[in-house]
């Protein structure tokens, strides 16, 4: 998991760069175990992502999505999105939804969640803050159990106050 997770460079993650250190810290912490499901993604026998269920025995969990450079812009994050639904869904009947946060300039896993049926549900101005200091706007998408089940997708009630 370390030598993944260092290779790799996280430009929409709060830490750009990794460590050894790092990831051995987060791994002590439970950060890949315990509460936390750690899945991962491969693709010929070759390790392509990282699924990160968080606080699986909340009724609404967190996602961390990480996939390799040289496989992204194809689709696979999409495909992991609705693993990791169904995954979660199936073995938990508790979750009630399953939630992710990205940067506000992270199109490409903006897109990924509408692709997979996550639905935005918030916009935080500057709610993500990087181990550098800067400050970005970010989005909440989420799933719910009810949609999973029937296979739809509903549009939430953002603006119907102005308040």
């Amino acid at each position: 998991m370390l030598t993944f997770l260092q290779r790799e460079h996280w430009p929409y993650h709060s830490n750009h760069e990794s460590s050894e250190a790092m990831y051995e810290h987060a791994f002590d912490e439970g950060k890949y175990h315990g509460k936390n499901l750690a899945f991962w993604v491969e693709q010929f026998d070759k390790k392509i992502g990282l699924v990160v269920i968080e606080d699986i025995d909340d009724l609404n969990p967190m996602l961390d999505i990480r996939l390799a450079s040289n496989v992204r812009g194809k689709g696979i994050g999409k495909h992991m999105l609705q693993w990791v639904t169904d995954y979660t869904f199936t073995n938990y009947e508790k979750v009630i939804r399953l939630e992710g946060c990205t940067r506000v300039d992270n199109m490409a896993m903006r897109k990924t969640f509408h692709a997979a049926g996550f639905v935005k549900e918030a916009y935080y101005r500057s709610g993500w803050i990087d181990e550098d200091g800067t400050v970005y706007d970010c989005l909440s998408y989420a799933k719910t159990r009810s949609d999973w089940l029937h296979g739809t997708i509903t549009p939430i009630q953002m603006d119907n106050e102005p308040f």
